[in-house]
């Protein structure tokens, strides 16, 4: 506990390796995820993402709120994927507004989403807006070309309560206040299933 009667936790990540060849990856890439659990509803939260005890990105505290039962807003947004001007005045109002979550409908990055191309026109378009708020997103068609949604699925930490692991990252649902939120993932896995091979 600290000043102010604080709680102060440090919580390691743990580090998940994408291999060269895995999926159209074409460099080693690791995805770092720390599980934070006892959090409180309505709560305000600063934060810090640290690397060997240094501070990662700069010494000022980063914020998010959880969920409570005040009235939200959420952004839905989709085919956004391209790095033109055009996404980023989107990207630049987005910024503006005061959502609690965004879902994002798809098309996360074009032609494909590997992981260069997520990093380029998804991370770093996005990546001021995701320090405080959770991104939500399901798989559309380009996500599909070439890499089967390999690094979409790969980079997000979605609902998975009742999802087959095969196709955790396509499908989710969670609840939001008294709001039900569902993502159906209309492409190979719809697929598979009408032809009984999924």
């Amino acid at each position: 506990q600290g000043e102010g009667g604080l709680v102060r936790s440090i919580i390691p990540a743990q580090s998940v390796e994408f291999s060269k060849g895995i999926g159209g990856v074409t460099q080693t890439y690791y995805r770092h995820q720390a599980v934070i659990t006892g959090l409180q509803e309505g709560t305000d939260y600063s934060y810090r993402v640290l690397m060997n005890g240094e501070p990662l990105l700069g010494d000022d505290e980063l914020m998010f709120r959880t969920q409570g039962i005040a009235a939200f807003q959420f952004l839905a947004v989709g085919d956004t994927g391209s790095g033109s001007l055009e996404q980023v005045k989107v990207s630049q109002r987005m910024e503006r507004e005061k959502p609690r979550f965004v879902l994002h409908t798809g098309d996360l990055s074009y032609p494909t989403s590997t992981f260069e191309n997520l990093e380029r026109n998804y991370f770093d378009q996005y990546r001021g807006m995701m320090k405080r708020l959770p991104f939500f997103p399901c798989p559309g068609n380009h996500d599909y070309y070439e890499t089967e949604a390999y690094p979409n699925v790969s980079v997000h930490d979605l609902p998975v309560e009742q999802v087959q692991e095969s196709d955790q990252g396509r499908y989710f649902s969670f609840e939001w206040n008294n709001a039900h939120i569902v993502s159906l993932d209309t492409n190979t896995p719809l697929i598979r299933a009408a032809h009984g091979t999924g």
